[in-house]
């Protein structure tokens, strides 16, 4: 009797565990995904549009799809003259960087102000006189434009950058100044826009920043789609939830599909899904799934994260390896790169050099990630929410994707040639080689220096499952704060031992 009852409870404890397991089936990508035509090769940097193949993904008018990687230096119009901005952008090309967030108006400040936006020759955006002050979209300066936007984005192509470009930033903008331009005159204000910028090859447009006033971030954006322009469009605004509640209750932060999407929702032309997920450092992981998971399908992208740690500013609290992680998340999650928010102090301290920061923190390891996918058909990676290539992992809540500690993984369910896997901590995962096509070769990539180091037994047969340790070294690195750090991401990558991709 007394073994029966042990046999029963033994029963009861092994079903419990059963139905404890994670249910991968409610993690099902709605978009099947289709193999894309081969790459074209392009010699000038081309208008991005949506893929007609896979509407996840930018791409080229060639339709190659195109990986964003970015940078976040929104107040260059005010930052620098033109000569250092050529010397900005040669930096991010040499990092692998092809995209930053520029604001027309710049971004001196975190606070609204009443200094009005004038770049470093003295020349004002706008025209004295008008109401408000000099404040009034109806009286542009045309010298403003040609000599600091138009160089910023003629320089920007030139070193193969695109411009995500915001015409109007409320982060700087008093709202008492926004409310005196009237809608019609934001509407004049886009058309102007519209017509000066929509044969210009490298713009993305972005509105809001921070606070978005509807009833004048909408005219500018009609105004400059009644031109004609075509360029994709999104919506960059924190704390979404203060709108409304979102349909599928799924906003852990800002999105461009949240406002596309509202009940009487007034931006039915945003046409990428912009990411705003504030200065917290958590949270991302979950964030990204939801928004992946949404039917509305289009290209993510990350615009604004976590901040580099500064010691004048308490909100800037991410750490190198959160800093360089959220490019990880980014794209094996299913989104495309995302700009690197590496403090403020660079944009809005009139004190700071302007190339304080350029080699500091983890703004250089940008270029170990762009290195890592671009030299890769990243465009096959597919997001491994229901955990069939990366089965298993020894990190506490790393297979759970509303835990922080959430291993990203992405493997090519187009060809079976690769999968990336990117660890946060000291871990064992579990791969499930058989999703390869042909037997792998399989490395430890360092994501702060861009160093490989290979694994005992590779190349390994694409049969059953692997385990792999993260290696037994830690990362000592110095914070923008000056603050000392030790990490221990790293990235294991697995791909068929016949693909010789550069390393």
């Amino acid at each position: 009797m007394k073994r029966n009852f042990v046999l029963i409870i033994w029963s009861l404890f092994l079903l419990n565990l059963l139905f404890l397991q994670t249910d991968y089936s409610k993690y099902v990508d709605p978009f099947i995904g289709a193999k894309l035509i081969p790459i074209t090769p392009v010699e000038n940097l081309s208008r991005l549009q949506i893929d007609s193949h896979n509407p996840r993904h930018f791409a080229d008018t060639l339709g190659n799809p195109v990986l964003l990687i970015g940078d976040s230096p929104q107040n260059l119009p005010q930052k620098l003259t033109i000569a250092r901005m050529r010397t900005y952008f040669a930096d991010c090309q040499s990092k692998g960087i092809n995209l930053c967030w520029v604001c027309i108006d710049g971004q001196p400040t975190d606070k609204a102000v009443d200094m009005a936006p004038i770049d470093k020759k003295g020349n004002p955006e706008f025209i004295a006189g008008g109401i408000p002050g000099n404040w009034d979209v109806s009286r542009v300066n045309p010298v403003y434009f040609s000599q600091t936007i138009d160089s910023i984005l003629i320089l920007a192509e030139n070193y193969g950058i695109y411009i995500n470009l915001m015409p109007m930033s409320q982060c700087y903008w008093s709202s008492a100044n926004i409310s005196a331009n009237n809608p019609q005159k934001c509407f004049n204000y886009g058309v102007w826009l519209g017509n000066r910028y929509k044969k210009q090859r490298n713009i993305l447009w972005i509105f809001g920043n921070d606070n978005l006033d509807s009833s004048r971030q909408c005219p500018i954006a009609r105004g400059i789609l009644s031109t004609g322009d075509n360029h994709l469009m999104s919506i960059h605004v924190y704390n979404p939830k203060i709108w409304g509640p979102d349909p599928n209750d799924d906003a852990r932060g800002e999105s461009g599909n949240f406002f596309k999407h509202l009940p009487n929702s007034t931006m039915g032309w945003v046409t990428y899904n912009n990411l705003y997920s504030d200065m917290q450092v958590f949270n991302q992981t979950h964030f990204i799934y939801h928004e992946y998971m949404k039917t509305d399908i289009m290209p993510i992208l990350m615009t604004e994260g976590p901040y580099q740690k500064l010691s004048d500013y308490n909100w800037q609290v991410a750490t190198n390896q959160v800093e360089r992680g959220l490019n990880y998340r980014v794209a094996l999650g299913g989104g495309f790169g995302g700009a690197y928010t590496y403090g403020c102090d660079w944009l809005q301290k009139a004190t700071t050099p302007w190339d304080k920061y350029l080699n500091r923190g983890a703004r250089p390891h940008i270029k170990f990630f762009s290195d890592l996918f671009k030299k890769r058909p990243w465009w096959d990676l597919k997001p491994d929410w229901t955990r069939t290539f990366l089965t298993a992992t020894t990190l506490s809540g790393g297979s759970e994707i509303e835990n922080d500690n959430y291993t990203m993984a992405a493997y090519d369910t187009v060809n079976g040639k690769f999968g990336i896997v990117y660890c946060t901590a000291i871990q064992t995962v579990t791969i499930d080689l058989s999703k390869m096509s042909e037997p792998v070769n399989v490395h430890w990539y360092d994501p702060t220096t861009g160093n490989y180091i290979n694994i005992s037994g590779s190349p390994f047969t694409n049969i059953g499952s692997h385990q792999f340790t993260t290696p037994a070294i830690s990362h000592t690195e110095i914070n923008t704060d000056d603050s000392v750090e030790t990490s221990n991401d790293w990235v294991l990558v697995v791909e068929v031992s016949k693909v010789a991709y550069l390393k």
